[in-house]
């Protein structure tokens, strides 16, 4: 857990940088002090935070309504990620709509969308990377994209402290309908008044942001999202030979979502591969995890850990049973599973986190509230081949939107500001599942991750006592000294 103390400072170093008209230093600084506040997550709303964004993008001349080209929309991704996350759902759907997509990069990433980007530019889109590490560049250069295309719409999918791109948006004001896609309902997220609209791809997040996030109800709209798949990726093996007989449990995901005091995911998994000698089980996610090579010595040629795999779908399809992580599940890989036809079971994570992942989720016996009903339904999984078949093939039909129910609905959205998807706000126990963050190993070293942010407030501190110290030589004599601190 952060202490609060630094994000104090770093609030202090945004104000005194907004008292010098020091741009780029607050948006520094901000952008800093919102990954401090997600990697804790800890809280999911913060007023002061917002209210610098807010006069950070009022320092800029507003983007004013202009006559706009109906059939083109911008779609900002802060990510660029090769066949990962939304962008190319989204995108893909757009272009497939008939619209034309300005499609812009955060250059300032090392991340490419290449079969995205050429995807955009055959069909008729532009492609643009601001690559320049000064923020008022870029977003001057972000405004003139806007000027020169005069989007009717525009989509902000980006990491929950991008403080460029969301101050880009929430400049926007009326020129064009603007969207937020909440990828991270669950974790505080910077930028809560940056769009028109925020797409929730569920209940829960919507819930979250209604509650929480002071979200306005009017402002929310709901669109489930499906998991990208490479169709043409045939299955390109096992990481060791496969036995007759033999029955596969896949999982994967970040492996802090594995992570609780008690290990209990791993003692789940440590229970399985005991009783079941016929069964082998495989983790696919890279990153060091000593508990996967305790369970590899335990049971050796039983546990295969492998890095991630672009024929998830194929892999899915190829194993038996999937096990969903604890205390965190994952979201994306209970789609690639339900889509596989690949029951996701689980444990009930803390405070619901897991609801509505799955469209009509609560008609299926996924999550079981103890362990010991998740390994009585484990063990029937594994010695019931007919009960396991009628179970996967449950699971895959109506759970997961369909490609062009997507784009249907997109276009709804970009039309009327609304879906035909319904929210129902819930009460969720926030704190409980809070509390799991905070106990959880997120696979964050302290020392490693604030080294930077502390060099750059030294660094921004030093400079600030030594312009202090100029005026006071420079002003010596006089009756007032105008400090900037």
């Amino acid at each position: 857990m952060i202490a609060e103390k630094e994000v104090e400072r770093f609030k202090k170093v945004i104000d005194t940088a907004c008292r010098k008209n020091d741009f780029n230093g607050a948006m520094a600084a901000l952008e800093l002090c919102a990954e401090l506040r997600y990697r804790d997550n800890q809280i999911l709303f913060e007023q002061e935070l917002e209210e610098w964004l807010a006069r950070l993008a009022g320092l800029f001349d507003p983007i004013l309504p202009t006559d706009k080209n109906e059939n083109t929309v911008l779609f900002y991704d802060g990510f660029g990620l090769e066949k990962r996350g939304l962008s190319y759902i989204y995108v893909n759907a757009l272009l497939n709509l008939g619209y034309t997509v300005v499609y812009v990069l955060d250059g300032r990433h090392k991340t490419y969308a290449a079969q995205l980007e050429e995807r955009v530019r055959q069909s008729a889109g532009v492609v643009y990377r601001i690559e320049s590490r000064a923020y008022d560049v870029w977003c001057g250069r972000f405004a003139g994209i806007i000027k020169r295309h005069r989007p009717a719409a525009a989509f902000l999918y980006t990491s929950p402290y991008d403080t460029a791109g969301i101050v880009s948006f929430q400049r926007c004001g009326k020129a064009m309908k603007t969207f937020l896609i909440n990828s991270t309902d669950q974790e505080y997220w910077l930028g809560t008044k940056a769009t028109d609209y925020v797409i929730e791809f569920r209940d829960y997040g919507a819930s979250l942001s209604f509650q929480y996030r002071k979200i306005a109800a009017d402002r929310l709209v709901k669109l489930p999202f499906y998991p990208y798949t490479d169709e043409i990726l045939e299955f390109q093996g096992y990481p060791s030979e496969c036995r007759p007989g033999q029955l596969i449990v896949f999982s994967g995901g970040q492996l802090y979502k594995t992570r609780d005091k008690k290990q209990t995911y791993y003692k789940i998994v440590r229970y399985v591969l005991k009783k079941h000698e016929n069964v082998v089980f495989w983790y696919a996610r890279g990153g060091d995890a000593p508990e996967l090579k305790r369970l590899q010595e335990e049971f050796p040629d039983r546990v295969w850990h492998t890095g991630e795999r672009p024929d998830l779908l194929e892999v899915l399809k190829h194993c038996d049973i999937y096990l969903n992580t604890y205390p965190i599940a994952g979201g994306l890989m209970m789609q690639y599973s339900a889509q596989a036809g690949r029951l996701p079971v689980g444990l009930r994570t803390v405070g619901d986190e897991a609801d509505d992942i799955l469209i009509n989720q609560e008609q299926h016996r996924i999550f079981f509230d103890t362990v010991d009903e998740l390994k009585e339904e484990l063990d029937l999984l594994i010695t019931d081949p007919a009960y396991r078949a009628a179970r996967n093939h449950e699971i895959k039909n109506g759970t997961v939107i369909q490609e062009k129910e997507f784009a249907v609905q997109l276009d709804t959205i970009i039309k009327k500001g609304g879906s035909d998807y319904k929210i129902e706000i819930k009460q969720y126990d926030v704190q409980a599942m809070l509390r799991v963050y905070r106990e959880m190993n997120r696979g964050i070293d302290p020392k490693l991750y604030y080294k930077s942010s502390r060099q750059f407030l030294l660094r921004y501190e030093f400079l600030t006592i030594a312009g202090n110290l100029c005026l006071y030589i420079l002003s010596k004599g006089k009756e007032k000294v105008r400090l900037l601190k």
